[in-house]
């Protein structure tokens, strides 16, 4: 199982640490963007991982303040 943590599209704030290598911050992106991304790339989604993750957020009652995406491994 693959985890994806790529931040929120709304945080436009960034630490000097966590520039990229060319010295820039890494552009937002929406979820909608990274969905067409993965369908581009052929990286699907585990639905599996998915409804955990929804089960156990539930029952913590965690609210997550960026996007989670739960990718199906290469391997």
């Amino acid at each position: 199982m693959s985890f994806l943590d790529i931040g929120h599209p709304g945080q436009r704030t960034f630490k000097v640490d966590e520039l990229s290598k060319f010295g820039r911050p890494a552009k937002p992106r929406s979820a909608t963007w990274w969905i067409r991304f993965f369908v581009q790339s052929r990286i699907e989604e585990n639905e599996v991982a998915i409804k955990k993750f929804e089960l156990a957020s539930a029952k913590k009652h965690y609210q997550s303040a960026c996007q989670i995406f739960h990718l199906k491994s290469f391997i």
